[in-house]
């Protein structure tokens, strides 16, 4: 990776006991626990499972939210449920389509970004007329 000037992650110090990533193909529909879409029969996604603080997690991740994760994250991670919250809060302030974040993303990605980065500027509402 080219490098980002627009990262989401952080190392909190504290880590899972044990944990596992991988990508599979979905046998049944599953929810993302990022942007919330069906991961539907058939689609590949990421499947996180592991331990921390004594308690077992399993997070399924749509392709499109898990390389955003990766990219925004810049090796260091974003906690899971997270993505689009950081997103808000700590990147979309300060985004630039000429980030070099921008350049790492597929185009499925990047028109994400770029949508729910207009959302939070308000560009993608529409005034509605009332007509009398």
């Amino acid at each position: 990776m080219e490098g980002c000037d627009v990262c989401i992650g952080y190392d909190s110090g504290e880590y899972a006991e044990f944990w596992q990533e991988c990508t599979v193909k979905a046998r049944k529909p599953h929810e993302c626990c990022e942007c919330k879409s069906v991961i539907t029969p058939g689609r590949a996604y990421q499947k996180t499972i592991g331990k921390y603080e004594g308690d077992f997690f399993s997070f399924e991740t749509c392709d499109m939210c898990a390389e955003i994760r990766d990219v925004f994250g810049c090796g260091d991670g974003v906690p899971y449920t997270e993505l689009w919250e950081r997103m808000r809060d700590n990147a979309f302030p300060s985004l630039k389509t000429s980030s070099p974040c921008f350049r790492e993303l597929s185009a499925t990605a990047k028109a994400e970004v770029i949508r729910r980065w207009r959302d939070w500027k308000g560009l993608n509402t529409r005034k509605q007329e009332v007509s009398g």
